[in-house]
């Protein structure tokens, strides 16, 4: 593994951990509206894309797993910093789950590419809703108030995530 990927990483790391942690916007209920995901998904496609050399392109091996790990220890990470810490170890498999499948995303195009973006979302909800019903002081009512607001996390970080991805790839290639 090169020096630059595992620096990338921790930097993505950060950065979600940063953005979960900043800009907080409370909810009626027990969480928090938050730009994490948007930083989880930047650093997916980010963490996924293939890599370019001499004009050839070269398939990113472990950007999945790497994207996996920056996903949740970021936001798991922001958790135990928040306050929030009982709520660390479902954090880090939803957000690590929506990474991935974020970087997994970076390797389609098309419908596949939509795809994988969307499951990465769902698989954030989902995780949210099976560890929260799961949980005694929230219970099954408690996880079924939260669908609303993680969906629309959710869709928040597909679309401001995709164009943060967008903008940076665009970006990098006006600079060479």
């Amino acid at each position: 593994m090169r020096k630059n990927t595992v620096f990338q990483t921790i930097m993505m790391i950060v950065l979600i951990m940063a953005t979960t942690l900043l800009i907080k916007i409370p909810l009626p209920t027990r969480g928090y509206f938050n730009f994490g995901d948007v930083a989880v998904v930047f650093a997916g496609l980010t963490l996924g894309a293939p890599i370019k050399k001499n004009g050839l392109r070269i398939d990113n091996d472990h950007g999945i797993w790497l994207a996996f790990l920056a996903g949740g220890i970021g936001s798991a990470l922001a958790d135990v910093i928040g306050g929030f810490a009982i709520f660390a170890p479902m954090t880090f498999i939803a957000k690590a789950l929506e990474c991935a499948w974020a970087a997994l995303a970076s390797t389609t195009k098309g419908m596949f590419h939509f795809l994988a973006l969307v499951l990465g979302g769902a698989f954030m909800v989902l995780t949210y809703y099976a560890f929260e019903s799961l949980t005694p002081s929230i219970g099954l009512q408690g996880s079924f108030s939260e669908i609303i607001p993680n969906l629309i996390q959710a869709a928040g970080g597909f679309l401001g995530g995709k164009i943060i991805f967008i903008a940076s790839r665009q970006l990098l290639t006006k600079e060479k």
